[in-house]
């Protein structure tokens, strides 16, 4: 019973603890896109992402992480072109990235 009881304490832990990180990369994302770092950006958010699938978190039409990566792909799309995009996209680890294949 004892192993049951930390299992399931150490996976709340680690829930709690991908919670915030998926909250604080959009802030941390949105810093870099600032100083036009959308490269860095993205692959901060695939990071978290991957480690913590962020989406599960969230509710609603469009999850913010979602809708940030969004334009952000966009942003890089208007700067470097489509191959970037595709490039991006194709070495996404994370769910997020994933969807915009």
């Amino acid at each position: 019973m004892g192993l049951l009881l930390s299992l399931f304490v150490g996976g709340c832990s680690h829930s709690s603890d991908c919670s915030n990180r998926c909250k604080s990369v959009i802030e941390h994302a949105d810093s870099l896109a600032a100083q036009g770092n959308i490269r860095a950006a993205l692959e901060a958010i695939d990071g978290v992402d991957a480690d913590c699938d962020c989406m599960r978190f969230t509710e609603g039409d469009e999850p913010p992480e979602h809708s940030t990566v969004r334009v952000l792909l966009e942003r890089l799309r208007k700067t470097e072109g489509d191959t970037s995009v595709a490039q991006v996209t194709a070495t996404a680890r994370g769910r997020i990235l994933r969807d915009f294949r």
